[in-house]
């Protein structure tokens, strides 16, 4: 997905809005952690961290905050202080406009990254996925060996692209 980002990576400093399946926001989670960046998930008690490892990601730098209680905007702020990435997953409730470009101003100041669900306001970046095509399945059988990903790259902080993206596990 690199050559769909601006710089090759995910732009430091912005809020990033990922839509479509979760095997995206996974593979985002598993490159960043895999370049060594410390990250976080919030939100997302369903989070399949084994999936993370299967794809080159590493646990280790890699914190998990399955609940953001009532104020999810209050427990990203704290997180952005020393993490590089902060995902939110689907569990946290919206966030009102004013609270968002509070967080957005803390991910500016931290040179952080923040991804977050559609419908985020604000965000300067959108990642948009949709599985495309498995490999690995034979007619009636075989095991799962890739899922590909149509992804398109939009927004105020990079030109628009589209390309595929394979994760294989």
């Amino acid at each position: 997905m690199a050559s769909l980002l601006p710089g090759g990576v995910l732009p430091a400093g912005h809020v990033t809005v990922v839509s479509g399946g979760a095997g995206l926001r996974v593979g985002l989670l598993a490159a960043a952690t895999a370049a060594g960046a410390r990250c976080a998930v919030v939100g997302w008690p369903e989070l399949g961290v084994a999936a993370v490892a299967e794809q080159g990601g590493r646990l280790d730098c890699l914190a998990l905050v399955p609940d953001a209680g009532p104020d999810p905007a209050a427990v990203v702020s704290v997180l952005l202080d020393g993490l590089d990435l902060v995902l939110l997953g689907p569990a946290v409730a919206a966030v009102p406009p004013s609270r968002a470009r509070v967080v957005a101003g803390r991910v500016r100041a931290a040179g952080a990254v923040l991804l977050v669900g559609p419908g985020w306001p604000g965000a300067e970046l959108v990642l948009a996925g949709r599985h495309c095509r498995y490999g690995g399945l034979g007619t009636g059988a075989g095991r799962l060996a890739s899922v590909s990903t149509t992804v398109r790259c939009s927004g105020r902080a990079a030109p628009s692209r589209t390309a595929e993206w394979v994760a294989a596990g």
